[in-house]
């Protein structure tokens, strides 16, 4: 059992859970099968000084019975922990699929942020071009006024003065 249990421990972490847990396994049903030898050997005993051929076999017979119910019990415990082992795998696929969408998720995001700063600033540009097609409309209307009283004022200076001197 301690060569089993170092063996274990030079494993790697995926390979030493469902190692370990077998070992446990073994180690239990080893305890069992003492425990059961010594009882039969305390039967034994207390048989050999009861010296009653029907106790002995009635407490073969149990012997039996609770050896077939260790085995039971074993398989059992050997089905469970398999599940507990697919299960562990499943889970550990999972996460991974999980990790591999949080990195998709965090790339898209910082998509996002970079979208929005460009967004943000092509509005500056745009509320700049606003105000200069503002100034430039109110300089145009400002200067048609202007070209248009001067050529008002060189039309009256022309025309009404030069009728008035004459």
């Amino acid at each position: 059992m301690k060569l089993m249990t170092v063996e274990v421990r030079g494993r790697q972490p995926m390979l030493r859970k469902a190692m370990q847990a077998k070992v446990n396994m073994y180690r239990d049903e080893l305890q069992g099968l003492i425990r059961d030898l010594e009882r039969a050997q305390l039967m034994a005993r207390e048989g050999k000084a009861t010296s009653s051929t029907a106790n002995q076999t009635s407490q073969y017979e149990r012997l039996i019975k609770n050896n077939d119910r260790l085995t039971k019990s074993s398989k059992k415990l050997e089905d469970t922990h398999r599940i507990v082992a697919e299960t562990e795998e499943v889970g550990i696929a999972v996460l991974d699929t999980l990790a591999s969408q949080r990195e998709s998720l965090l790339g898209a995001h910082e998509k996002v942020r970079e979208t929005g700063a460009m967004t943000t600033e092509a509005r500056r540009i745009l509320q700049r071009m606003t105000r200069r097609i503002i100034t430039n409309t109110i300089v145009l209307y400002t200067t048609i006024f202007v070209l248009i009283v001067a050529i008002c004022y060189v039309i009256y200076a022309d025309f009404i003065r030069a009728t008035r001197l004459f």
